[in-house]
């Protein structure tokens, strides 16, 4: 039994290649116990490599993205999500949790003792991360935009806007899976879902149990259910955690494990080590440090002193 798995979504490019690489040692420096990880691999053929290095990171799956050249925009994003869920319901039952994680994420500390604590202490929590606040305590504004997407896709063809495709309109809004998306939504919306919240996609964890229960109601049988949609795959997971009876909660206070965010570091290096977090996001900018000097920052953080 392994106590936690983590998964994220691998694009095409050697860039990619690259942030995963350091993604993966981070995981193997600062978390002590041995995970299962699965990557959803976009025309990422160097990804097989890295899977077969299980003296250092131990054990690493690697499957397909469900849309053969995928490329980028957030359904396909939405897809490689599902199509990962999926796996991990059909193969993966021991687990007490399951973290996502981005490219441009990263780990920081040791998370896997506080996150099973948490959900035991939580058995009403399916979905943990960046919720109502962000890190520095605020609170995250109302997600309008993503409420007015799931108030459009459930429409009918007739009132879709103009601007739409006829052919996206025609996918979103006919037939079993436009059928079984609102049926989502209103399973969600009975529970005390609001529409638009969301842990933020950057870094959450999801309980065993939660993405169970999201498969038994047959959500996850077509990963490429919204593949279509503008809906971010942070909401799309959060919308069904709630529609199959889980909670969405916060975990990201100095000392606990989500120092998450949707665009830069929360802080600096220094600081969100410092503070006890275990997962960051995102690695792209901070204070007008680019990327890779925020990840050789990180790196000699977890390195230590030399000698």
């Amino acid at each position: 039994m392994r106590e936690f798995g983590a998964f994220l979504l691998v694009g095409p490019g050697a860039t990619e290649l690259r942030r995963v690489r350091d993604l993966m040692d981070s995981l193997r420096r600062c978390e002590p116990t041995r995970g299962q990880v699965l990557l959803v691999a976009d025309r990422q053929p160097g990804l097989h490599d890295l899977a077969r290095s299980r003296g250092q990171w131990s054990p690493v799956d690697v499957i397909d993205h469900p849309v053969k050249n995928a490329g980028r925009g957030t359904g396909m994003v939405n897809a490689g999500v599902l199509q990962a869920l999926r796996w991990i319901a059909r193969n993966h039952r021991t687990e007490a949790f399951w973290l996502k994680l981005d490219t441009d994420s990263l780990v920081i500390g040791p998370f896997a003792r506080r996150l099973r604590q948490f959900f035991s202490d939580h058995p009403e929590a399916g979905m943990v991360g960046s919720y109502s606040r962000w890190p520095d305590g605020s609170p995250r504004p109302y997600q309008a935009w993503h409420a007015g997407v799931l108030r459009t896709m459930s429409r009918r063809i007739g009132l879709w806007p103009s601007w739409l495709d006829w052919r996206d309109r025609l996918w979103l809004s006919a037939g079993r899976n436009h059928r079984k998306r609102v049926a989502v939504l209103r399973a969600a919306r009975a529970a005390g879902y609001r529409d638009g919240d969301h842990c933020q996609g950057g870094g959450y964890a999801l309980s065993s149990e939660a993405v169970q229960a999201i498969a038994a109601r047959g959500w996850l049988d077509d990963p490429r259910l919204y593949r279509r949609t503008a809906l971010g795959e942070d909401v799309m997971v959060a919308m069904m955690v709630a529609g199959s009876g889980g909670r969405l909660l916060d975990f990201n206070k100095p000392g606990e494990v989500f120092a998450v965010q949707w665009r830069g570091l929360p802080g600096s290096p220094e600081a969100l080590v410092e503070a006890g977090y275990a997962v960051t996001h995102s690695l792209k900018s901070w204070q007008g440090s680019d990327e890779w000097a925020l990840r050789e920052r990180f790196l000699r953080l977890r390195e230590g002193p030399s000698p």
